[in-house]
């Protein structure tokens, strides 16, 4: 409604421009190689209007021309990335029906067309964990800690695997960086305390308790 309005008044005040000329003769001169040129006032005005609309419109072509190249990249690079989200998709289902197979060959799929992203890392992650290949799990989970968001999740990936392999010491250490990094992750809080209190480590298992108070993660 607005943009009709504007545009009515946009008429409206062309249309006043225009008789408030016609009412005013006048002649323009113009002289150009030795030629001179005389128009008067009303058909000099539209023939600049004509020419200046004639000139943005070539330049602006020219723009999209010089543009294609860049405007072609970001094109390719949207549609692989619709498909590498799609694959996420679609391997996230399969890990949730337990399709190890299928789930493998989505998240080699995300991987090859969004690369390092942290949805495409996670599927990576849960897919190997899933076929039970633990060093491709732990390679996944060790890629995931050099990004932000997904250095939680693969402290946490890491933890389930040390647990796997019986390594406690390796457990306690990720479960502590994850205290550090998501003290209102349960499961990080919940490991770090019962490691202490497991190596009778008293005064560490209290701070774990005050700090869990003081949040109010506990009563």
């Amino acid at each position: 409604m607005v943009r009709v309005i504007a545009f009515l008044a946009f008429l409206l005040a062309l249309a006043l421009g225009l008789a408030w000329i016609a009412d005013r003769p006048g002649s323009v001169l113009i002289t150009w190689l030795g030629n001179e040129y005389r128009l008067d006032i009303l058909p000099a005005i539209i023939a600049f209007l004509l020419a200046s609309i004639a000139l943005a419109t070539i330049w602006s072509l020219i723009r999209l021309v010089l543009r294609m190249p860049s405007l072609l990249t970001m094109a390719g690079r949207s549609r692989r990335k619709q498909k590498g989200y799609q694959a996420v998709a679609r391997g996230m289902v399969a890990v949730s029906s337990g399709d190890a197979r299928a789930a493998g060959k989505h998240a080699a799929e995300a991987g090859k067309l969004l690369g390092e992203e942290p949805l495409a890392l996670l599927l990576n992650a849960q897919a190997a964990q899933l076929s039970g290949d633990g060093g491709k799990a732990e390679k996944a989970f060790s890629t995931m800690l050099e990004h932000r968001d997904t250095r939680v999740v693969g402290l946490r990936g890491l933890f389930i695997e040390s647990q796997r392999k019986g390594d406690a010491q390796a457990a306690r250490f990720y479960a502590d960086e994850a205290y550090k990094l998501a003290p209102s992750a349960d499961w990080a809080s919940d490991t770090a305390l019962a490691f202490r209190c497991r190596e009778r480590d008293w005064l560490g298992a209290m701070a774990l308790v005050e700090q869990a108070a003081s949040r109010r993660m506990i009563d």
